[in-house]
């Protein structure tokens, strides 16, 4: 054989070996990025959670700061009738 053709039958055993690894780079390149993603939209998730929680807690808090004031109200008017 000539050296062009052994050159063509080595290159394409190369070509034929790296091709999985090239897919695979492929695909790696992929979950990474689908990965980043998932990341970003856990951040944003944690974050209304906490949003949440913290509405939750004021909504509490105000509920027992109305049943104070109504309390108080209510200790007013009696010491007004008196």
């Amino acid at each position: 054989m000539s050296n062009n053709v052994k050159l063509q039958v080595l290159l394409r055993a190369v070509d034929q070996a790296s091709r999985p690894f090239k897919s695979i780079r492929t695909a790696s390149k992929s979950l990474s990025g689908d990965i980043r993603e998932t990341q970003k939209s856990l951040r944003e998730l944690n974050g209304q959670a906490s949003r949440i929680e913290g509405f939750r807690k004021t909504s509490a808090q105000l509920a027992v700061t109305g049943h104070a004031l109504e309390k108080a109200r209510q200790e007013a008017e009696a010491l007004a009738t008196q």
